[in-house]
């Protein structure tokens, strides 16, 4: 059993070496009603929720370097590299226009911040709470650029008003501590 759980944990560290090539398609060009996307100053992830089997394992990966982070300094740091992939993922999804993927996304970000602040606020890291306080703070203008890209009567605009409504409960609760 254990030699089945090792073997399979070393073909998926050697799938995941060899998936790290993929990279994202260019933009397309955004209507213009909108927001430009490609002002919001985001650094592209080469892995996205579109790309199949790639972000599968590069989920596991995320997963297994979570599991091997044993200090929690080292865990804060790992969520706050999470935090601004997730965000970049967010803006990769709008930007293609892939909805079937959006809701996810929005979710995933909003979950990893909570994650973040719940581990810092539980193992009481008080020299992390400032500079994770303006991190999160620094994501509500990009995040108001996504929003704006959508209709205010619409749910996705509603989905990136919500994880802006979470990230200013976050960085609130970071404030009281």
């Amino acid at each position: 059993m254990i030699r089945k759980i090792t073997t399979g944990f070393f073909l998926a560290l050697i799938l995941l070496t060899f998936s790290s090539g993929v990279s994202a398609q260019p933009a397309a060009s955004p209507s213009p009603s909108l927001t430009p996307l490609s002002t919001i100053d985001v650094p592209l992830e080469s892995v996205n929720p579109t790309d199949g089997i790639s972000y599968l394992l590069k989920r596991m990966n995320e997963k297994v370097n979570l599991f091997f982070a044993f200090s929690n300094e080292s865990k804060v740091i790992y969520y706050r590299k999470l935090v601004n992939v997730r965000l970049s993922e967010l803006k990769f999804i709008i930007e293609k226009k892939n909805m079937g993927y959006f809701e996810k996304s929005t979710q995933r970000y909003f979950t990893t911040a909570g994650q973040l602040t719940s581990l810092l606020t539980s193992t009481n890291i008080k020299s992390e709470f400032a500079s994770v306080r303006e991190e999160l703070s620094s994501h509500i203008p990009v995040l108001e650029k996504l929003r704006d890209n959508f209709d205010s009567s619409t749910a996705e605009w509603r989905f990136v008003e919500d994880d802006i409504n979470y990230i200013k409960g976050y960085t609130s609760n970071l404030s009281a501590q």
